[in-house]
């Protein structure tokens, strides 16, 4: 925190985080000194942060200020991951804060500081246009090929015997020649199998 409230403090934006600094001075008294503090990033979808579970305890302790001094405060601080797909502008976060007093009551108090990301893509620019998908290649001719013939040994097909059957192919193109032919022969009954 290189500032003060008071003097302008905003929240600093380092190797892609927003350092976000809350001091907390205690009025009264608190059960086990302790607070629970819950930052709200706003609405996820336009939201500059990463969202996580960033609730944390804090406990009261002196801390350093301005001028050397310790003062006994709550000093709350969270680290705030920056999404990648980030836009520059000024974003509110709410730290909520939550404690006990030592009656057992319950305290709540919400304190608002204002990110400003400058780092980010300009939410004025147009969104690029997408890469238009290349047009498919026309398919290759191919040539045709067709059972000129078959005979199957022993003929004829005995019912649960094996069968040996020998097929002719012929290629119907006048111009196009076989390369890299592969064969697949399958049945369309459950009772036969190859």
């Amino acid at each position: 925190m290189d500032r003060a409230y008071k003097d302008g403090y905003t929240p600093a934006i380092k190797n892609g985080k927003a350092i976000v600094v809350v001091p907390l001075l205690l009025e009264g008294e608190l059960l086990d000194n302790k607070i629970t503090a819950t930052p709200m990033l706003g609405d996820p979808m336009s939201s500059p942060f990463v969202y996580k579970n960033l609730q944390k305890t804090v406990e009261l302790k002196n801390n350093p200020v301005q001028g050397g001094k310790e003062v006994s405060s709550f000093l709350v601080r969270f680290d705030l991951d920056l999404s990648s797909d980030r836009y520059n502008g000024v974003y509110s976060v709410s730290i909520d804060v939550q404690a006990r007093s030592k009656d057992g009551s319950s305290l709540q108090q919400s304190f608002t500081c204002y990110v400003t990301i400058n780092d980010g893509k300009d939410p004025n620019l147009p969104e690029p246009e997408p890469e238009p998908e290349p047009e498919p290649e026309p398919p290759v001719s191919q040539p045709k090929i067709l059972v000129e013939s078959y005979l199957t040994e022993p003929s004829p097909i005995v019912a649960g015997e094996e069968v040996i059957v020998k097929a002719t192919l012929k290629n119907t193109s006048d111009k196009e020649s076989v390369q890299n032919m592969t064969v697949t022969a399958s049945v369309d009954s459950a009772n036969i199998a190859l």
